[in-house]
């Protein structure tokens, strides 16, 4: 079933005063293949998911050929309160703008800072080049002088630590980290941090001084079971890495450290896990499941580019392939785990972090990049500006430019899931594309977006997995 725009207004009598309401364009419906539809609006985002039974009368009024009468006003007002039925002739496309603005001009500082380019595996689909080692203390110093001058531009700052693999350059993570911090609590400013390791030295030691570093959030990479993962993800010497991976995950689930931190085990799908999907979910639930402090997330492998990608095409699976991974997970009834997606399902979430003004990707030369892809390849000609001896920040103000976000460029007035990325697609194919006038009425980078083609199986799996869908009157 899907919800189309209703052209006919609802009319509603409230106390004998008439108002019109009508079905909001970016209503999704979806059938979970039982005996309820799942409702979501994406302006809205995870405050409107909503479980209807099917044969539920509520679900005519987001039917075009229906026109609610208006007394059963509670039904209607929860409808109101969830974004599935608007005030006639609001322009929800315009109410957009200012959830772009904010998204855009966001005045917290997101610096994605790689302390050394360097990584102790050579992961099959990886596309990046390692031609830069850790990061010198002269550049450490300049960020901090930045910080230190600037940070009353900015509401708070974030740090991201990336690489390589971040953890090979530990000492450089605990210097600019406490002394950011020490920035931050001088000037009474938010601080929060991110790593993306693959886990290989995330030792329970290591993982309390990042905590104490307020590092709360992790993404470590096990690609399945032992067999499959090692096929993908070796050391630089060819050994197999998921041993060791999980050991250190397993060593610190058996801690009390970091009672905030959230651990998001990625698992990035390829043809090599499908015969494994089931065992492979029963040893993360035994493992993992029962500690709130781990969660989980599914992500295609990707084609980045790179030349070790060409040896592994043939286990590529396409975006819509995706399907096929959820619908496996779901089958497999007797567990549930704790998938994390609501960061993609809100407004503005599907934005590319690139957009934002004060977003960037900081490489351990100290150049400063929009786009973590064309750091990992040393691409030269996606440098934006570099972190000077004496903290100044020097910026290509023509070549940031093209990389602020640019509000409904795709130009779709039809797609239901606009608000998710705002009509923006992968920015580095926009600011290196050749087609100068080219706005195009569909996403063209799904490698980013590949949730769209996906959405009906994420909510069902979503529901399924985390039971997030409030029920109605069922």
């Amino acid at each position: 079933m899907s919800i189309q725009r209703n052209a006919s207004e609802l009319i509603i009598n409230f106390g004998g005063i008439i108002l019109k309401y009508t079905p909001s364009k970016y209503n999704i419906c979806v059938d979970d293949r039982k005996e309820n539809i799942l409702l979501f609006n994406s302006l809205h985002g995870t405050k409107s998911f909503l479980k209807v039974n099917k044969e539920n009368d509520i679900i005519k009024c987001l039917d075009k050929e229906e026109i609610f009468p208006g007394n059963e006003t509670t039904d209607v007002q929860m409808l109101i309160n969830k974004g599935f039925i608007i005030p006639f002739g609001v322009d929800e496309t315009e109410n957009l703008r200012s959830v772009f603005d904010r998204r855009i001009n966001s005045k917290q500082l997101n610096l994605i800072i790689s302390p050394t380019e360097e990584c102790n595996l050579r992961c099959q689909y990886c596309c990046e080049s390692f031609c830069q080692e850790k990061m010198s203390k002269k550049t450490q110093e300049s960020i901090i002088q930045f910080l230190e001058k600037n940070i009353n531009q900015y509401n708070g700052i974030n740090i991201d630590w990336f690489g390589g693999e971040p953890l090979l350059a530990l000492e450089v993570i605990e210097y600019i980290a406490s002394n950011a911090i020490r920035i931050c609590n001088e000037n009474r400013k938010p601080y929060s941090s991110f790593i993306t390791t693959n886990g290989t030295l995330l030792t329970p030691s290591v993982f309390e001084l990042l905590y104490k570093l307020k590092v709360l959030m992790y993404q470590v990479t096990l690609d399945g079971i032992a067999p499959v993962h090692d096929q993908q993800r070796k050391f630089k010497n060819g050994s197999p890495s998921f041993e060791v991976i999980f050991q250190n995950l397993s060593a610190i689930k058996e801690t009390n450290v970091g009672k905030h931190a959230i651990i998001s085990i990625l698992t990035n799908y390829s043809e090599a896990l499908k015969p494994y999907i089931k065992q492979y979910k029963h040893l993360m639930h035994e493992s993992f499941g029962d500690d709130q402090r781990f969660a989980f997330a599914c992500n295609l492998v990707m084609d980045l580019g790179g030349e070790r990608i060409d040896q592994y095409r043939d286990e590529l699976v396409d975006s819509r392939g995706m399907d096929s991974f959820y619908e496996y997970l779901i089958n497999i009834d007797d567990i549930k785990m704790r998938y994390i997606f609501e960061e993609f399902l809100n407004p503005g979430g599907m934005l590319c972090y690139a957009a934002r003004r004060n977003s960037f990707v900081v490489g351990s030369t100290g150049a400063l990049y929009k786009c973590e892809h064309l750091f990992q390849q040393s691409d030269s000609n996606g440098i934006v500006g570099k972190f000077s001896v004496n903290g100044e920040m020097i910026l290509d103000e023509k070549k940031m430019s093209q990389w602020i976000g640019k509000f409904h460029y795709c130009g779709n007035e039809d797609c239901k899931l606009l608000p998710l990325c705002l009509g923006e697609d992968c920015i580095k194919k926009r600011v290196f594309s050749r087609n100068e006038n080219g706005n195009s009425r569909f996403c063209g980078y799904n490698l980013c977006h590949f949730q769209k083609k996906t959405m009906s199986s994420v909510l069902r799996f979503l529901d399924h997995e985390r039971s997030l869908f409030a029920p109605y009157d069922l």
